[in-house]
């Protein structure tokens, strides 16, 4: 896995006596990043396009070395790419991840990761389809959605989510999917012009 930022190391330290039998911590120890994408966006006096696109591409190539392994990430966000000196971006926080066949603690949440970069139909509560390659899909959204954070610098969920409210005049609050279809139709519309 290149483009996935995997362990140098792991083991357990053992700590002062006094915390017995909590005395041994795991630990793992990675590569050290100079950050992720968010704070090298921040940086910037001017966008810098081949940059976002080296990383977009950086990205991808994870998104497609942990299907090829059978893992979706399922929580893939500027925050969760990091920015090495040499060898570019690379996925990490495999925290929210499964893998075909093997149980996961995100198995059973409709929304395994950060919900303020959720799909629309995960925002709205609907249940996780037991079919695996749904959670293969949601990684490619969430791939599509760090295109929009380069260049609108928010989540496409958090846009969506505003011109909403500006719409309706209020606070936008989710009721059902089928009656805001519509709604949730003219507001990627609009977030995309």
């Amino acid at each position: 896995l290149r483009r996935v930022v995997v362990p140098l190391a792991d083991g357990t330290a053992k700590v002062s006596e006094i915390f017995a039998p909590l005395d041994k911590v795991p630990y793992l120890i990675f590569p050290m990043a100079t950050g992720n994408i968010r704070d090298e966006v921040e940086k910037w006096k001017r966008f810098d396009l081949a940059w976002a696109l080296r990383s977009l591409h950086h990205s991808a190539v994870g998104v497609q070395e942990l299907h090829g392994v059978n893992i979706a990430h399922q929580d893939i966000k500027p925050s969760n790419v990091l920015v090495f000196p040499f060898e570019g971006s690379k996925l990490t926080d495999l925290g929210s991840a499964s893998q075909v066949g093997t149980p996961s603690q995100s198995d059973k949440k409709i929304v395994p990761g950060d919900v303020s970069y959720t799909t629309p139909e995960q925002w709205y509560g609907w249940s996780q389809s037991p079919d695996f390659s749904n959670r293969f899909l949601v990684d490619l959204y969430h791939l599509g959605g760090l295109i929009f954070f380069f260049f609108a610098g928010l989540s496409a969920t958090d846009a969506i989510q505003l011109k909403l409210s500006i719409k309706h005049e209020k606070e936008f609050t989710r009721s059902d999917f089928i009656s805001d279809l519509p709604y949730m139709q003219h507001a990627f519309e609009e977030a995309f012009h």
